[in-house]
């Protein structure tokens, strides 16, 4: 493995984080940031603690971690997640590229057994404590991502937004190993559609013309929104303004869901 040159490791955990409209955040200089928030609106759904998410970020100036973990009843399964990434961080910083999605398929297996041991003494809802995670490395233009659950790696370049997971079980006690999924993929749109077998010259011109429909995205997170919770109208237009969508890509986005 490579050395590491004073690397940084920062992470934000949702029980430190509960009030209502609190907004935390935390940097790597020069370009790198997570933030949490409980959100502007109590949850719609069944849950026990107020905020059962987490996040950490690594880099050492030319590799970057980063992890995100989304609990279901409790945090106790999050929790253990994001302390067995934490560990692993620097690891998995120097692990060489062709060896990656292997070390982050074992880092999420011992984060199975962290929640198997964190939930052991519970005989109530806490011992079926679950989470959602994502992990991905970025690595020169490279992003190896390993993940279980509904969270998403989003690939933004170019002025649109790529999917680079997919949806899998949720990490749990003794998660069977095909709960985890890993991939690799490009952080060039061009070097991607290349890889898929477009020629350099058709790739330029595909990412050259990409237009992203903002009205379109909006209403698509609009009904991501009501998937899950409630919104009244007002209340969903200030969420989607408050992601960064304008007051009409907004108003599209929620009229066309039917709110």
């Amino acid at each position: 493995m490579a050395s590491v040159s004073n690397p940084s490791v920062i992470s934000l955990w949702g029980n430190n984080h509960e009030e209502l409209g609190e907004v935390a955040t935390d940097i790597i200089p020069p370009d790198v940031a997570i933030g949490i928030s409980r959100g502007r609106f109590p949850k719609g759904y069944a849950h026990l603690d107020a905020n059962e998410d987490g996040l950490i970020a690594a880099s050492d100036g030319e590799t970057t971690l980063l992890a995100v973990v989304d609990g279901h009843l409790g945090f106790e399964a999050a929790g253990a997640t994001l302390q067995t990434i934490t560990n692993r961080s620097l690891q998995l910083l120097t692990t060489r590229q062709t060896d990656l999605q292997a070390a982050l398929t074992a880092c999420l297996q011992d984060a199975s057994q962290a929640i198997s041991d964190a939930v052991a003494d519970h005989r109530d809802q806490r011992e079926h404590s679950r989470t959602a995670v994502t992990v991905a490395v970025l690595k020169a233009n490279t992003i190896t991502v390993a993940s279980a659950g509904d969270t998403s790696a989003v690939l933004l370049s170019a002025g649109a937004a790529q999917i680079i997971n997919s949806y899998t079980d949720f990490l749990g006690p003794r998660a069977a190993s095909e709960s985890i999924v890993t991939s690799t993929t490009s952080s060039s749109p061009i070097d991607q559609l290349e890889y898929e077998g477009f020629t350099t010259a058709q790739a330029t011109y595909g990412v050259d013309y990409l237009n992203v429909d903002w009205n379109e995205q909006a209403w698509m997170s609009a009904e991501s929104y009501l998937d899950y919770s409630a919104f009244s109208r007002s209340e969903l237009i200030d969420q989607l303004e408050y992601e960064g969508f304008t007051t009409a890509q907004a108003t599209y986005g929620v009229d066309k869901a039917g709110l």
